[in-house]
């Protein structure tokens, strides 16, 4: 069998449901798909390809998604960093928001190219698929620029922002409607979701119209839920009730609902998100950065919860490295129950691949290393003193590598990193014109 790609001599985290681990091995890809996956031997021989990459002395794993990102955001690296969610909003997003407005500067298309640079940077750190929680129309076009893969979903708000930073409903709706009918496409590397920024920040008419929508495409519902006690706060004055009994009371609850950070959830929400079977995305390094709490992660493992791993935008993560990630979820889930057992390397590794690819409804594409999946994968460099000597693979890539460890990325049959080279992006031309873009609108002192 003659396929166009092949990767050998590589260690193999399949991340399926044997949870294998194979020693030495190849993985065939023709086309966008996995054609076959296996042990080298002398009976079994990695097939001929037009391309053959050697991964002797490093580890092939599914593509890292990160269930959550504001991609156009990432230009805020660094700023407002003692703040809590609302003083960090006041201060720091909601200026650049007005900024990303403002007519004269608009042309420069910040939202392409701080989206351009976010992807630049998932690529690099081993992210082939991401939750872009966005609503600049500059995003899904920087996102299928870099070739990654993704859902865009272009997010509804219509109260407790600033007014000037809030469209008229109407408007707003039929924006989103437009955003789906151009990029969803269930066939392709793009598709689509509605987001709901939050329960305090949108209308109860608002969420019937975005949940409309998302009916009429077939796709899932996204929302901040229950990231800071101030929410907590507020939705209980405003319904009488908690937040998600009232979204479970309008019926916006399902199995493709995705609810995000989830921080100060109780056991009858959990037990409301479990009988809807909502899915979960995780951010732990935000979560602490703005002093938001710990999401009680364990406990809705326990009751058979999807939970996805996710970084958050960078303004308030600093970065998207989902190795990183990976070690925060486990290093805080471990501290704040006092219990080193609580969760393992490989539960989060899966939390970064498979049961990332579960909430987002990908389960069945990506996710894991199987004969007849999308070829979505990150190839690791193992021989690096941090990374050496390696006890357990699993556990040295969740607790010792990061994202410059990453030698090889691969997106739908399509090699986007080589070597630590890019492919698709030009790396000095993404960030010299970014940094022109900072610079233009003052955010950016450079160094």
């Amino acid at each position: 069998m003659a396929v166009d790609k092949v990767i050998t001599n590589t260690s193999i985290v399949t991340m399926g449901p044997a949870k294998e681990v194979i020693k030495k091995g190849f993985v065939a890809i023709n086309g966008n798909k996995i054609v076959d996956v296996d042990c080298i031997t002398k009976f079994k021989k990695p097939p001929s390809a037009k391309i053959r990459i050697d991964a002797k002395g490093m580890v092939t794993l599914p593509g890292l998604i990160n269930t959550h990102v504001h991609l156009y955001q990432n230009f805020l690296k660094g700023m407002q960093g003692a703040s809590s969610l609302v003083e960090w909003c006041d201060k720091g997003l909601f200026p650049f928001v007005r900024i990303m407005k403002d007519p004269k500067f608009k042309k420069l298309g910040i939202g392409y190219h701080a989206s351009l640079m976010a992807c630049l940077e998932m690529i690099k750190s081993g992210t082939t698929c991401c939750a872009a929680f966005d609503f600049d129309p500059g995003v899904p076009k920087a996102i299928e620029e870099s070739r990654m893969r993704a859902i865009f979903m272009p997010f509804l708000a219509d109260q407790w922002a600033p007014k000037d930073l809030l469209l008229e409903r109407e408007k707003r709706l039929k924006e989103t409607e437009l955003l789906l009918e151009k990029w969803h496409d269930p066939e392709s590397r793009i598709r689509c979701m509605v987001a709901l920024a939050a329960p305090f920040i949108c209308s109860d008419e608002l969420m019937f119209e975005a949940k409309k929508i998302a009916d009429k495409f077939g796709v899932g519902l996204a929302m901040h839920i229950l990231e800071t006690q101030y929410e907590a706060r507020v939705a209980s004055e405003t319904y009488g009730k908690k937040v998600l009994e009232h979204l479970e009371e309008i019926k916006l609850l399902n199995e493709k609902f995705l609810a995000i950070h989830c921080v100060w959830v109780d056991d009858n929400d959990i037990q409301i998100m479990k009988k809807h079977d909502v899915k979960v995305s995780h951010n732990p390094e935000s979560n602490m950065r703005l002093a938001s709490g710990v999401a009680p992660v364990p406990k809705m493992l326990s009751k058979g919860l999807t939970v996805g791993l996710a970084t958050d935008g960078a303004a308030s993560n600093d970065n998207l490295d989902m190795f990183e990630a990976m070690r925060a979820a486990l290093m805080l889930h471990r501290v704040t129950t006092l219990d080193p057992s609580i969760i393992s390397p490989q539960k989060v590794l899966e939390m970064a691949t498979i049961d990332a690819a579960k909430t987002l409804g990908l389960d069945r594409e990506i996710g894991s290393i199987e004969i007849g999946k999308n070829a979505d994968l990150t190839i690791v460099d193992m021989r690096k003193p941090h990374l050496q000597p390696v006890w357990d693979l699993v556990s040295n890539l969740v607790l010792c590598a990061n994202g410059a460890d990453v030698d090889t990325v691969i997106v739908d049959g399509e090699i986007l990193m080589k070597r630590r080279k890019l492919t698709r992006l030009n790396e000095s031309d993404v960030m010299s014109k970014s940094l022109e873009i900072m610079k233009r609108i003052e955010i950016c002192k450079g160094v």
